[in-house]
């Protein structure tokens, strides 16, 4: 799966991961090469990032679906469960 920035997004995240190398590092990189840069790191390291999210976010869901099933549905009498 590719990620794909709009033209402002990546330019100011480009920006930003220059300004960062030149701050913490002492590394100073122009902004075409901080944007390949970006796209590596987002190439490669992106997935995880989304694939972790995606983890937690259904781990929240798994534990708060209890409370939703309680409130959300309605069982008529004798029948298969309604939504409200």
């Amino acid at each position: 799966m590719k990620i794909e920035l709009e033209k402002p997004a990546r330019d100011a995240l480009g920006r930003a991961l220059a300004g960062y190398l030149k701050d913490e590092c002492d590394v100073e990189i122009g902004g075409m090469d901080a944007v390949l840069l970006l796209d590596f790191i987002s190439e490669r390291l992106g997935p995880h990032y989304y694939n972790q999210a995606l983890y937690d976010a259904r781990a929240h869901l798994e534990h708060v679906r209890p409370k939703w099933t309680r409130f959300a549905w309605r069982r008529p009498s004798g029948g298969r469960p309604d939504m409200l």
